[in-house]
């Protein structure tokens, strides 16, 4: 295969970002209207955000990765993040950057981690877009790669599958506590970090799947499972983090018929709502003190985490680093650029929350990262504050692995 994870380890990959606007909701067989100054403007790869007369008197401009035609269906969205048109921009064309790939060919053909990170607002319905379109379309896609594995040639796949077994578990975290969405009466889960397995939800009930249908029946009742038990005060659909975990197990031999097993996991992490973000002073640094006046700091723990973390991993071209503790110093004392592909995830604070510490081997570390930002016209604050994730999340680096190895 041409792609550059095939080899084993690649430099430093970025993170693939997207932006996309939501289409005008139809509300009986009507389409909302929006007046012209409320409406989100698209200028190549800038995101115009309008002003909202108050807090942003003028209208901003923000430069951005790929931005996704607007008038694109959810499924059509699925087929540039995910499908056959991943790692491709928004006129069609292939960006050439190193790490674009389809992430779920990756996951089967290349035994290598990929992450799904969906950020946006309440009013995006997030949660109805993983249920309704993604998920069912990552299922087919996952059966779709594991039916043809065994059609490609030993020098593509470095070797001939003899067996391949998926599996799939889900969970919730809500207000720090972990619930688990194939099994939903066991709550109060812990998340740990073991020397041998890694990062792992003890007690996660892991379901075994040897088909689509099966596995989009499990998927469709973990959305389900999300409403099903009672909130903390404030808490709702969209103050909680949903994870899907698939988990790919590949035996595969050589030619001298030497056996050898490749791991693989795909994860989708629906975050939680950023609208609390815009409550927030703009350019405030220290937003977990901000959050006292809400209803319970630890219900937006995960959020706030999330969005430190990524910001702490976000590296600059022209940062300077101190040899001593990697930390921004004065140009005029040290003139040292960050190298290509460093990575500050050692400085991230993973264990400030739950959905931080699950994700801290992948976010900086082994995988491929995707993000996708949902914008809704006339949000101008919530807005910002997806742009300003999704910029983060694209200047952080990742350095995924082949598990496929050449064992000749």
């Amino acid at each position: 295969m041409s792609n550059p994870i095939v080899s084993g380890s690649i430099g430093g990959v970025p993170a693939i970002t997207y932006l996309r606007i939501q289409p005008p909701i139809a509300l009986n067989n009507t389409t909302t209207s929006q007046s012209i100054s409320q409406m989100i403007s698209i200028d190549g790869n800038v995101v115009v955000i309008p002003s909202d007369g108050i807090h942003y008197p003028q209208s901003t401009r923000h430069e951005v990765a790929a931005v996704l035609d607007r008038n694109l269906s959810d499924e059509d969205v699925c087929e540039h993040v995910v499908g056959d048109l991943a790692g491709a921009s928004s006129n069609g064309d292939d960006m050439n950057v190193k790490g674009l790939l389809n992430p779920i060919r990756a996951f089967v053909n290349d035994a290598a981690s990929a992450t799904l990170l969906v950020v946006g607002s309440k009013s995006t319905r997030k949660s109805r877009f993983y249920k309704k379109t993604l998920l069912p379309f990552v299922a087919n896609e996952i059966f779709s790669c594991m039916n043809k594995v065994n059609d490609f040639s030993g020098s593509e796949l470095n070797g001939e599958v003899v067996d391949i077994q998926l599996s799939v578990s889900s969970f919730e975290i809500q207000d720090e506590i972990v619930s688990d969405l194939l099994r939903p009466q066991s709550r109060g889960l812990s998340i740990n970090m073991g020397i041998f397995d890694g990062v792992r939800v003890r007690g996660l009930f892991i379901q075994p799947v040897t088909d689509e249908s099966t596995l989009r029946r499990i998927l469709n009742e973990s959305c389900d499972n999300r409403v099903s038990h009672a909130q903390p005060l404030g808490g709702n659909i969209d103050t909680s983090s949903a994870i899907w975990q698939f988990e790919l197990t590949q035996r595969v031999a050589n030619s001298q018929g030497k056996l050898s097993l490749c791991y693989s996991r795909l994860i989708l992490i629906d975050a939680p709502s950023v609208d609390v973000l815009a409550e927030l002073p703009s350019g405030s640094n220290n937003q977990t003190s901000q959050l006292k006046h809400l209803q319970s700091l630890s219900l937006h723990k995960s959020l706030v985490s999330l969005v430190e973390v990524i910001k702490r991993l976000a590296t600059h071209p022209n940062e300077k680093i101190d040899n001593r503790s990697d930390s921004k110093v004065d140009n005029k004392q040290n003139n040292k650029v960050a190298p290509k592909g460093y990575s500050k995830a050692h400085l991230a604070p993973f264990e400030s929350s739950n959905l931080t510490m699950f994700l801290s081997e992948v976010l900086g570390g082994d995988s491929l990262i995707i993000g996708i930002g949902l914008l809704a016209d006339g949000e101008s604050r919530v807005s910002r504050r997806t742009i300003d994730l999704i910029n983060a999340l694209a200047l952080t680096t990742h350095f995924p692995v082949s598990n496929r190895r050449d064992n000749e």
